[in-house]
C-alpha cells in the first residue's frame, strides 16, 4: 500500500544499484540504454565520448522488495581504446556490470577478456550479465558452435550470471537483461536469496 499522496510516479526508490554497461565500441551499448530507459531506438546513434549516465526505476516482482522501487544509475562506458584506460577511476560503487558485445562481429567478444582486466577485481566481486547485441540482423542459426562453447567456457571463467542475444531495435530481451542483473545484485547483496 502506497503511502497517501505518493503515486508511482512519485515515488522515492528505496535501493539505488550503480550498473555499469561496458565492452568494445559500437556494439550497441548506448542503443542498448536509449531503448531501456527512452523505449526507443535511434538509427543514428552517435559513439559515446567518455561515459554517459541515465537514470531508470524499476520494480522487480520478488519478495522481499516486490513493492519497493529501485532505481538503476547506468554507466554507458565509451568503447573506444583511449577511454578504456580511464574506466577505473568509474569503479567506485559499482554493484554490477552488462558486458557488451556485437553478434554481427563476433570478434568484439574475444576482446571482453580485456575490458575484464581493466576492470580488476571487480570481475570476480560483482554480477557480470553477458550480452551480444543486434540479434535482430543475424539469423537463428548463424550463430557458430564454437563461439558458443567459447562464450561457455567465459561465462564459467568470470561466474556470468547470464547470457542473453538481443536486440535495441526491436527491444528483444532489453527488459530481461537489466531485470536479470538486477536480480543478480540483489542475490550478491543478500537481500534476496534463491529461494
Amino acid at each position: 500500500m502506497e503511502p497517501k499522496g505518493e503515486t508511482a510516479e512519485t515515488k522515492q526508490p528505496t535501493l539505488i544499484f550503480k550498473v555499469m554497461i561496458i565492452g568494445p565500441a559500437r556494439v550497441g551499448k548506448t542503443s542498448l540504454v536509449t531503448r531501456f530507459v527512452d523505449g526507443r531506438f535511434d538509427v543514428d546513434t552517435r559513439g559515446t565520448i567518455g561515459v554517459d549516465f541515465s537514470l531508470k526505476n524499476i520494480s522487480i516482482d520478488v519478495e522481499p522488495v516486490s513493492d519497493q522501487l529501485i532505481q538503476l544509475q547506468l554507466w554507458d562506458f565509451a568503447g573506444e581504446e583511449q577511454f578504456k584506460r580511464l574506466l577505473p577511476i568509474y569503479l567506485g560503487g559499482t554493484n554490477g556490470f552488462i558486458i557488451v558485445y556485437d553478434l554481427t562481429r563476433l570478434e568484439t567478444f574475444y576482446e571482453l577478456p580485456e575490458w575484464l582486466k581493466v576492470i580488476g577485481n571487480y570481475a570476480f566481486t560483482r554480477p557480470l550479465v553477458l550480452l551480444g547485441m543486434k540479434k535482430d540482423l543475424i539469423g537463428d542459426n548463424s550463430i557458430p558452435d564454437d563461439f558458443k562453447a567459447d562464450v561457455d567456457a567465459f561465462m564459467k571463467k568470470y561466474n556470468i550470471a547470464a547470457h542473453f542475444y538481443a536486440s535495441a531495435k526491436t527491444g528483444e530481451n532489453v527488459e530481461t537483461t537489466f531485470t536479470t542483473i538486477t536480480y543478480a545484485i540483489l542475490k550478491h547483496l543478500h537481500i534476496v536469496s534463491d529461494n
